[in-house]
């Protein structure tokens, strides 16, 4: 985002004993960068503190937000809002590291807020010609006071005159609310006017207004029958409504009124206010309405929240907003995000169809998604090879929810990246929940699959014992799909892959598992179906880098598994296997490459009347520099013998019955 406004303050408002909510109108990255500076009565400035005196709210919006006060200013009293950002540098550029345009763009918007800052700061300074040679800072002081000692009889008169003049024109051109003026008859001579609210003093509607004719912007009638128009030099002087609903209905509003702005959708301060533009006809545009002149308005906002697509209709269902805001997303190419950190509870799916032509971004960092009913909250289709959508932030509560299918389901949708997405379920939730599920649109129709689609930095875990069924779960056409990093806990199969029981070139195939913590689960990853495909050699499966702890069952399972020679076998590298009684389990013996090395790897052999049984690795050690240690009957000569990569003989002097256990413990 740029920083495309030299706004840097707002106000000053004055106290009415009753506003607390008082607007700025520029973007901010934190809301420490927010300076809040109160006056009393006799113009003696104090410097509010965030949490104490005042909460922010439009962090990062570029029309930028609100402050509330824990206490209304008393009648007479201003409050000045400033930028205040921090003059430190703290983007820290590797060498040859990841390069992230948004990291680059942020650290130049700061520089540039800050110019801005100081720039505001030099405007109320006073200033020596750029002329003047050598001048002394100090010599400059003593002219002021000398000048202001030595002034002359007719300069203190003349002095007072003006000031008495001054408290007369601000009498008389001055009034608390437009309301107030409106019934007043302003005299002939007075040309602008200012009110400091429109129904109430310090509501953010104040403005300057100059003598004009029935029509001019914002016009409207003093008492006298004079017309006063709306001044439009400034942002904070455009024509600002609490609400859509109040804008929508308002009959005065004229078509030169080209920018208008609301405080809040259906409510002041309900984070759906915005920046609309007027146009003659439908835009055909999400969030768009209609004027009582007939005339529209539409959102002009490069960052959109999901409350500036309420309505009154809606009846409590939020996916409803929700689906509107990716419907402008997707069609303006604006970006979403969420200005409070509240839950949204959906009655209803939220269909998603992805771009095709643009990569969109929807953040929702601080919200929380719940539903009771048997829905997924979102579905997405759509995207190909040069669109897609990061979808960043999104939480889930579906914890003692019995009915609720999961968070996300992607069927037929391509590009799409879910960043640190938090699923919470278990207790009594689905006994086929899951969490993030893609899939092909048509069931049994391999041309309708997913593609190219991302999972990053997931958290989906259950706090309880009940264990979540499928984490992420790949079914069907599912190809060329990640799951990189985070922590995927209390899981009966964290990630799934079922691509068919017969070989196509769209079942699931060229799936990567990379950097993900397993925990306290069934199976980590559950492989059920053919591996590879009857028309090209796949990249395959590829698990590498991860953590499985506390697995009960396997790591690793190939259920029903074949493979279509001669493809890829899976690719197992760099993981590591802790508390997990069978690492990887294959009981099919498919070809498997790798070179992970559990440690201590054990089992039982049983002898039925015999004097030797091989025992099978579940996946080829890497070489033959392994010990074996035998739990063995007394009074029985036991040895090992034939040691292999994928398997080593154990050996008695005579026939036995009985079991054997065995514990394998590699050299290297």
């Amino acid at each position: 985002m740029t920083v495309a406004s030299e706004e840097n303050r707002s106000g000053p408002y004055i106290g009415n004993g009753s506003a607390t909510v008082f607007n700025y109108d520029f973007r901010i990255l934190d809301e420490a960068h927010i300076r809040v500076v109160h006056a009393d009565a006799n113009g003696i400035e104090t410097e509010l503190t965030l949490g104490a005196d005042y909460s922010v709210s439009g962090v990062g919006l570029s029309g930028g937000g609100s402050i509330t006060m824990t206490t209304a200013p008393a009648v007479g009293q201003k409050i000045t809002i400033l930028r205040n950002a921090p003059f430190t540098q703290e983007t820290d550029l590797e060498n040859q590291g990841a390069y992230f345009a948004e990291t680059i763009e942020a650290a130049l918007d700061l520089s540039a807020m800050r110019d801005q800052q100081l720039s505001e700061r030099i405007d109320r300074a006073i200033l020596i010609p750029a002329s003047t040679p050598d001048y002394d800072p100090d010599q400059l002081i003593n002219d002021v006071i000398n000048v202001s000692l030595n002034r002359t009889a007719t300069e203190v008169a003349r002095d007072q005159a003006a000031a008495s003049a001054s408290a007369l024109g601000n009498q008389a051109h001055q009034y608390d609310t437009r309301t107030l003026a409106a019934a007043a008859i302003i005299p002939a001579g007075v040309n602008v006017i200012r009110t400091h609210g429109l129904t109430t003093a310090g509501d953010g509607g104040g403005a300057t207004y100059i003598k004009g004719t029935n029509g001019s912007p914002g016009a409207f009638q003093d008492a006298g029958g004079q017309y006063w128009g709306l001044v439009k030099t400034r942002r904070d002087l455009v024509p600002t409504y609490d609400t859509a609903t109040a804008l929508a209905a308002d009959t005065a509003a004229t078509s030169d009124q080209t920018i208008i702005r609301t405080r809040g959708k259906l409510a002041i301060g309900d984070y759906g206010g915005a920046t609309y533009v007027q146009v003659a006809s439908d835009p055909a545009q999400p969030g768009a309405f209609q004027l009582a002149s007939g005339r529209w308005v539409k959102l002009l906002e490069p960052i959109v929240t999901p409350e500036m697509f309420q309505l009154s209709t809606d009846a409590g269902n939020d996916a409803l907003m929700w689906a509107r805001l990716f419907d402008y997303v997707n069609t303006v190419g604006a970006e979403g995000a969420v200005a409070s950190h509240k839950t949204y509870t959906f009655a209803t799916s939220c269909a998603i169809t992805v771009p095709l032509l643009w990569r969109t971004k929807v953040r929702a960092h601080g919200a929380i998604f719940t539903t009771n009913g048997a829905i997924w909250q979102f579905t997405v289709t759509g995207g190909g090879y040069s669109g897609g959508m990061d979808l960043e932030g999104f939480s889930f509560d579906h914890q003692n929810k019995n009915a609720v299918l999961g968070a996300f389901k992607l069927a037929r949708a391509g590009c799409v990246r879910i960043i640190k997405p938090v699923i919470k379920a278990g207790q009594t939730t689905n006994a086929n929940y899951i969490g993030i599920y893609i899939t092909e649109s048509t069931p049994g129709n391999s041309s309708t699959g997913s593609f190219w689609n991302v999972v990053q930095d997931p958290q989906i875990f259950t706090t309880t014992a009940d264990l979540v069924p499928f984490g992420v779960l790949f079914d069907g056409a599912a190809n060329q799909c990640r799951v990189i990093g985070g922590l995927i806990n209390g899981n009966l199969r964290s990630v799934s892959i079922y691509p068919g029981t017969s070989p196509n070139f769209y079942s699931s195939n060229n799936i990567v598992i990379d950097g993900v913590s397993f925990e306290s689960g069934s199976y980590g990853v559950y492989f059920n179906g053919v591996l590879g495909n009857a028309n090209t050699a796949p990249d395959g499966l590829k698990i590498i880098n991860c953590r499985f702890e506390s697995m009960s069952q396997a790591g690793v399972i190939f259920v029903n598994a074949n493979q279509q020679a001669p493809f890829a076998a899976p690719e197992l590298h760099g993981n590591m296997f802790v508390g997990t009684p069978t690492p990887i389990s294959n009981p099919n013996n498919i070809r498997i490459n790798s070179t992970d090395r559990p440690q201590d790897l054990s089992g039982t052999v049983s002898f039925s009347g015999n004097t030797q049984r091989t025992v099978t690795f579940p996946v080829n050690q890497p070489s033959t520099n392994y010990v074996v240690a035998l739990d063995i009957p007394a009074n029985q000569l036991f040895w090992v013998s034939s040691k292999a990569v994928g398997s080593f003989n154990i050996n008695t002097t005579a026939a036995f019955t009985g079991t054997v256990g065995w514990t394998l413990t590699r050299l290297s």
